[in-house]
């Protein structure tokens, strides 16, 4: 994956002077791993625009719960709601969770996640390198779409702020998740348009293609898309590497790399508009992951 990201990074010429054309890259993620975070630190080091689309788990959408539905959906995940995550937290509430006790538990989660991801973004941003010559772009933070897939168990499913909160402290802003709205670093409200070339980086759920975005890249409203890479599926001549399904704990399949099985509605929408835009697509496969070398190499390459 990360070899991909530093191709999307040459492409847009890394450390070179600024050119004249506008360039975006489009990366998405959340905050349960790191890997849309380091996407970001070295895109930031391109000079380019660079534009996070966040998702969302599917508890912040799903309504009721129904425990024996891991075993009726083999690889379909589980069927909770916020309110049951949060209950088997024990309403650990964080500092910043109090902003939201007037709303429903699902509510409270999507605007703490979506929070706690523009302050991180945001940080990792201005803490990442500058390019060599030139200046450094722009980020902005996207409230994508939600996933169709509870993919861990709520008993054992990690909620971020507990995490994270304690880390940022006071730097958390507090701003309405509403799908499509795109902020910039002070938490103004923007409209993007009109860039020159754009690059997407699929290495999280594809629910981040929401209609609207999808629209704004058919139309070319945002830019002219270049190519597109996505961290997903396998190679038909090796065994997959992803974990298998683990009861009570783990219920997805192991035939694809996590993420395209989240929301694999939106995947569909995102190679077929590829296809009709005759967009090259490069795919970084799960068998990849044998490739990350030691942790020691792995955090020198990644700053």
């Amino acid at each position: 994956m990360w070899d991909a990201i530093s191709r999307i990074a040459s492409v847009v010429h890394l450390g070179a002077p600024a050119s004249p054309d506008r360039k975006l890259i489009i990366t998405l993620g959340d905050i349960s791993d790191i890997d849309g975070l380091i996407a970001v630190a070295d895109y930031a080091r391109t000079g380019a625009d660079c534009l996070f689309v966040m998702t969302f788990p599917a508890y912040v959408d799903v309504t009721g719960y129904d425990s024996d539905f891991d075993t009726n959906h083999p690889g379909m995940g589980f069927k909770y709601n916020g309110r049951i995550m949060m209950m088997n937290l024990g309403k650990q509430y964080t500092s910043l969770d109090h902003i939201y006790q007037t709303l429903d538990d699902g509510t409270l989660v999507k605007n703490t996640l979506f929070n706690m991801a523009h302050a991180m973004v945001c940080k990792v941003w201005a803490e990442a390198a500058v390019p060599a010559q030139g200046t450094k772009g722009r980020v902005f933070v996207r409230v994508g779409g939600v996933n169709t897939v509870n993919p861990f168990d709520s008993q054992i499913i990690k909620y971020e702020p507990l995490i994270y909160a304690p880390v940022l402290g006071a730097d958390i802003p507090n701003l309405e998740p509403t799908q499509d709205i795109t902020y910039d670093t002070n938490g103004t409200p923007v409209d993007l348009r009109g860039y020159d070339r754009l690059w997407m980086d699929f290495n999280g759920s594809a629910a981040a293609l929401t209609d609207a975005l999808y629209h704004d890249i058919v139309s070319d409203r945002l830019g002219t898309l270049q190519a597109c890479v996505v961290m997903g599926g396998v190679r038909s001549d090796k065994p997959p590497r992803t974990v298998p399904s683990i009861p009570h704990v783990l219920n997805r399949g192991s035939a694809a790399t996590m993420n395209q099985l989240y929301c694999p509605e939106r995947t569909d929408v995102l190679f077929q508009m590829l296809k009709n835009k005759g967009v090259p697509a490069y795919i970084v496969t799960n068998n990849a992951v044998d490739t990350v070398a030691d942790i020691d190499t792995f955090l020198k390459k990644n700053g």
